[in-house]
C-alpha cells in the first residue's frame, strides 16, 4: 500500500490565490483500491473529454462517486477555472504509458497512478476552445504543485506524452484550441498540446520576489510604503489566502489616503501593517483578511477598477500608473 497522502492540497493551492473547493469530507482519505502514491514523480494532465454542457457537479460526482473506475484523477478544473479537490491518495486516470525518466528518478511503466498526480479538466477535446481564465488557473495550478512536491517542470507530462514511450497514440488529451495561449493548441481545431509547450508557459510564471525588508518595530509606515514599488502582478491575492507580500500591499497602501469625503484617512490603518488583518495579532506568513480586502476594495472603486479586494494584473498596473513605481 502506497504511504503518500497528498492531504495539504486545498491550502496550498488557495494559498495561491486560486478559486478552490473541495468534493466532500472525505477527499484526504480518498484513494484507488493500492491507498496513497508510492513516491510523487510527476504530474499528469488531462480533458476528460465531457460535453460543453455538462455540469461541473455531475463531472465530480462521475469522477470521485458513480465511476467503476473511481477515483478519476485528484483534482479538476472547471471551464470557469474553478478548482474542486476530490482525493489525496493515488488514483486511477493514467493507465497504460511510460516509463518516464524524471528528476526524481524513474515512473515505471504501467504505474503512473501510484507517481503522477493526475488533473482532469473540462473540455471535449474535439474543437472546444479553452478560455484564458481557465488556462491561467490550469497553469498557476501546476506551477504550484512542483514548488510544493519539489518537482521541476520536465516533470510535467500531457497523458499523450505519458503514454508516448510504450503506447503512442493511446491517448490525445489534453487537445483543442487555446486561443489565449496560441503555443499550446492553436486558435482552432483539436491539436495536441506539446508538453513542451505547456512547460514553457510554466517557465514563464515567477514567484514572488521578497518583499522589501520589514522595518523595525515603530516604523512610520506611511512614509516607508511611500517609498516601496507597486507590488508584483504576477500572482492573485485574495481574501483569507496567506501571501508572502501581503504586508507590502498593507504598506503602500496605508502610504494614501481616502478621498476627503470619506475622511481623508490612511487607506489602510498604519498600527495594522504586519499583522492579521482580521484578528489583529501577528501570524507568520501574513494572512490576508477583511481589513486588507476591505482597503484594497477602496482604492479599486475609487479608479476604475471591479471593487473585489483581489489582488491581479489589472489592478496591479493600474496603482503602477498611479504611483509612478
Amino acid at each position: 500500500m502506497g504511504s503518500i497522502w497528498l492531504t495539504d492540497l486545498d491550502r496550498w493551492l488557495i494559498d495561491a490565490g486560486l478559486d478552490v473547493s473541495v468534493y466532500d469530507n472525505n477527499w484526504k482519505t480518498r484513494s484507488r483500491s493500492s491507498g496513497g502514491y508510492e513516491d510523487v514523480r510527476g504530474i499528469g494532465i488531462h480533458h476528460d473529454a465531457s460535453s460543453t454542457g455538462s455540469s461541473e457537479q455531475s463531472a465530480c460526482d462521475w469522477g470521485w462517486k458513480n465511476s467503476s473506475d473511481k477515483p478519476i484523477g485528484a483534482i479538476r478544473i472547471g471551464r470557469s477555472g474553478h478548482i474542486t479537490i476530490g482525493a489525496a491518495g493515488a488514483t486511477n486516470t493514467m493507465g497504460k504509458g511510460g516509463p518516464l525518466n524524471v528528476s526524481r528518478g524513474t515512473i515505471p511503466k504501467d504505474q503512473g497512478n501510484l507517481y503522477m498526480v493526475a488533473i482532469e479538466a473540462a473540455n471535449n477535446g474535439i474543437g472546444e476552445a479553452w478560455g484564458t481564465p481557465m488556462l491561467d488557473a490550469y497553469l498557476l495550478m501546476v506551477w504550484t504543485l512542483c514548488d510544493r512536491l519539489g518537482l521541476k517542470h520536465s516533470d510535467v507530462y500531457g497523458h499523450a506524452g505519458y503514454c508516448q514511450p510504450s503506447c503512442p497514440g493511446r491517448k490525445i488529451d489534453p487537445a483543442g484550441p487555446t486561443p489565449g495561449y496560441p503555443n499550446l493548441g492553436n486558435t482552432t481545431g483539436a491539436k495536441t498540446w506539446p508538453d513542451s509547450a505547456f512547460r514553457g508557459y510554466l517557465d514563464k510564471i515567477k514567484p514572488y520576489p521578497p518583499d522589501p525588508s520589514p522595518p523595525k518595530p515603530g516604523t512610520d509606515w506611511r512614509s516607508v510604503g511611500a517609498t516601496y514599488s507597486t507590488p508584483p502582478r504576477d500572482y492573485p491575492m485574495q481574501r483569507y489566502g496567506q501571501f508572502d507580500n501581503t504586508e507590502w500591499l498593507q504598506a503602500v497602501l496605508c502610504s494614501m489616503d481616502t478621498l476627503p469625503a470619506d475622511g481623508g484617512k490612511p487607506i489602510y490603518n498604519p498600527a495594522w501593517v504586519g499583522y492579521d488583518s482580521k484578528a489583529g495579532v501577528p501570524n507568520g506568513r501574513l494572512y490576508y483578511a477583511d481589513a486588507t480586502h476591505n482597503a484594497l476594495a477602496y482604492w479599486q472603486s475609487k479608479n476604475g477598477l471591479t471593487a473585489d479586494g483581489k489582488w491581479g494584473p489589472a489592478t496591479a498596473d493600474k496603482m503602477y500608473k498611479v504611483r509612478g513605481k
